[in-house]
């Protein structure tokens, strides 16, 4: 059986690509012929940077020098990400749009669409490419795997366009559990709460892509999945407490600051750092659970800004509310049980994996 994977493959953040390679992966050891659908619209596409006219005399409070400076380092951010993509994904021809789509899918037998938040209105905006919306050879099967939707915001449109297009997929299996309900509530498909790729494999499958990177300092990790000083407050108090270097790891301004050493990696060399950390404060979801993977102490801050209920999800149901703080609190440091936490993990683990396994060996 080929089966193809539609999922954010073109994002460039830690998450989307360790993600879409667990699963790449994961399904390659099921025996199956795997490749990833490289679908690249626009709008996930168009953040690399480019240096313009228009760009260099704008009028901004940076000086040309500054401009050229961040310039740089995004460059380097997503040519480390590129690197990646090459050398760890398999993937079909790009493609920018549902149309384009056709010369590529009708190859294989099944698409598996996910995981990541590929039903959120907020990232995809109305790209139905993502729910399926193409034409395809009717023997070819769909199935919803770890999908995320943030919190669910559809409008009534797109909740009329949900009930006729989701009994096409043969599966469900999503994320959260608020999605769960949501997508019950408008369907009589049953729909089923999954592990994210990235905690679906075992935690030693992670050993491969880890590299020799020597640091000569005891370090925390500081990572924003939305901009926010609370954030990088709770870090320096933390870092304070631990006597330890903090080291910022995303690309928002106010992490290049005189509080933190900032660190341009690619997915591999991020999860070695995250494998060494003291501790970890972020806001997002996937860096949690490459917290949770490595065993390392960590606060996941909630922003309060209507996108914090996947990790609060994944908290709850691995008994780590404790670690879910918000950007106003001052924790004072503490580790984590991980035998407890571990027991949990292996048990959603191993139903993530055996209804993965049933949803495509059934087709």
């Amino acid at each position: 059986m080929k089966i193809g994977i539609l999922t954010f493959n073109c994002a460039y953040n830690y998450g989307a690509f360790l993600q879409c390679y667990a699963l790449q992966e994961y399904i390659k050891s099921l025996g199956y012929y795997v490749k990833i659908i490289n679908y690249r619209p626009n709008y996930l596409c168009e953040k690399k940077p480019k240096i313009t006219i228009n760009t260099i005399i704008s009028k901004s409070p940076y000086s040309l020098y500054k401009k050229l400076q961040v310039f740089c380092r995004k460059r380097l951010y997503y040519k480390k990400f590129s690197e990646f993509e090459k050398k760890y994904f398999d993937l079909t021809d790009p493609v920018s749009n549902a149309d384009s789509l056709i010369a590529v899918i009708n190859d294989f037998d099944c698409i598996i669409i996910g995981s990541d938040q590929v039903w959120n209105k907020n990232i995809i905006g109305n790209d139905r490419v993502w729910f399926g919306d193409f034409k395809i050879d009717k023997k070819i099967q769909l199935i919803a795997y770890a999908i995320s939707a943030g919190t669910p915001s559809f409008s009534f449109d797109d909740i009329q366009f949900l009930k006729k297009q989701l009994p096409v997929f043969k599966n469900i299996m999503v994320r959260e559990y608020v999605l769960k309900e949501y997508l019950s509530k408008i369907s009589k498909k049953t729909i089923s709460c999954v592990l994210d790729p990235s905690l679906m494999v075992p935690s030693e499958f992670w050993n491969k892509l880890y590299r020799k990177i020597k640091i000569p300092y005891e370090y925390i990790i500081v990572h924003q999945a939305r901009k926010s000083e609370e954030t990088l407050n709770i870090a320096r108090n933390i870092a304070m407490q631990l006597k330890s270097v903090i080291l910022s790891t995303d690309m928002y301004n106010n992490s290049f600051n005189k509080f933190s050493k900032h660190k341009i990696v690619s997915p591999d060399e991020f999860i070695t750092l995250v494998k060494s950390a003291k501790c970890i404060i972020t806001s997002s979801f996937h860096v949690t659970a490459f917290s949770i993977i490595n065993r390392i102490p960590f606060y996941t801050v909630r922003l309060n800004d209507n996108a914090d209920e996947r990790s609060e999800n994944l908290l709850q149901a691995l008994g780590l509310m404790d670690r879910l703080i918000d950007k106003n609190d001052i924790p004072i440091f503490s580790f984590i049980d991980y035998n407890a936490v571990e027991i949990k993990l292996n048990e959603l683990r191993l139903d993530s994996q055996k209804k993965l396994r049933i949803a495509i060996s059934s087709l």
